[in-house]
């Protein structure tokens, strides 16, 4: 692990930690100003971008006029929208007849672990293009996570593994692992992923899911310590004049958490951010 990364001596002196991330940047103007306005209203702490939807650009206007560019990661999207290049269109897997996403992939657990390697090199092919667009907005961060949480399905992972060395990629979202009930299979499949394939390769947190289920986590289940670091998503898009995620206003959710957590971003533990305090944490205030 990188020296400017937090040292685990570092991290077990400190209360749990939550990075507080809104998905979606640059799917609509609705969700890229609810997003903006999340981040003025310290609601977030990061956010990453989907760099092949038609609001894209107006993102990264809105990150760089609102000054928080330093915390934008790359969300991989081979779901929705119309793909970067060109020969993952003519795949049935991926795209429909037009040419777009259609996440028929995603909708087959057999498809989702297992891949050939040509259609892997397609997948790697158009990944790569939506990296070096991230690139192009000179964003810093170089954190991934992707729409439906695609990058977590090990056939996809194959795919990226060989971009993580290749643009250095500092850190990447673990499989959604705060749930109360799972299965057996889902269970074992998220400790050998989160735990033996990202793990080794980028830095990640220790746990991450939903402000919902970190409220409703039952703690004779998953104990969250406190040298522990959380990613929570959320969703932010404007209903009338109020900042939701899930219908649920957003500031009334983040009032529900535990006030001795404190708010960081991956840009602080990655060492991005600018102006950082101590042990390269800025700490936001969740009142």
């Amino acid at each position: 692990m990188p020296s400017k990364w937090l040292s685990l001596e570092k991290r077990r002196k400190m209360n749990t930690k939550l990075i507080i991330s809104a998905d979606d940047f640059g799917c609509n103007s609705n969700i890229n100003v609810a997003i903006s306005d999340s981040f003025n209203r310290n609601l977030c702490t990061n956010t990453s971008l989907i760099v092949n939807m038609p609001l894209t650009e107006e993102a990264v206007e809105i990150a760089y006029r609102n000054k928080f560019e330093h915390k934008v990661g790359l969300h991989i999207n081979l779901t929705e929208g119309r793909p970067l290049t060109d020969s993952i269109r003519r795949l049935n897997l991926f795209c429909d007849e037009e040419g777009n996403f259609n996440a028929a992939f995603h909708t087959n657990t057999l498809t989702r672990l297992y891949l050939n390697t040509k259609i892997i090199g397609i997948i790697r092919e158009e990944i790569n293009e939506q990296l070096e667009k991230y690139i192009k907005y000179k964003f810093e961060l170089l954190h991934l996570d992707s729409h439906h949480h695609i990058h977590t399905d090990y056939a996809i992972f194959k795919a990226i593994k060989p971009l993580i060395k290749k643009y250095n990629v500092k850190s990447m979202r673990i499989s959604r692992n705060l749930y109360n009930k799972n299965t057996l299979y889902n269970s074992i499949y998220k400790l050998i992923f989160n735990n033996y394939i990202i793990k080794p390769s980028v830095y990640t947190t220790d746990y991450f899911g939903s402000i919902d289920d970190l409220l409703n986590l039952s703690k004779d289940k998953i104990k969250v310590k406190e040298r522990d670091v959380v990613e929570l998503m959320i969703h932010p898009i404007y209903e009338g004049d109020t900042v939701v995620d899930a219908n649920i206003e957003l500031a009334r959710k983040i009032s529900n958490l535990n006030k001795k957590f404190e708010l960081i971003s991956y840009a602080d533990i990655t060492g991005v951010s600018r102006g950082s305090k101590e042990f390269g944490i800025d700490v936001y205030n969740l009142d």
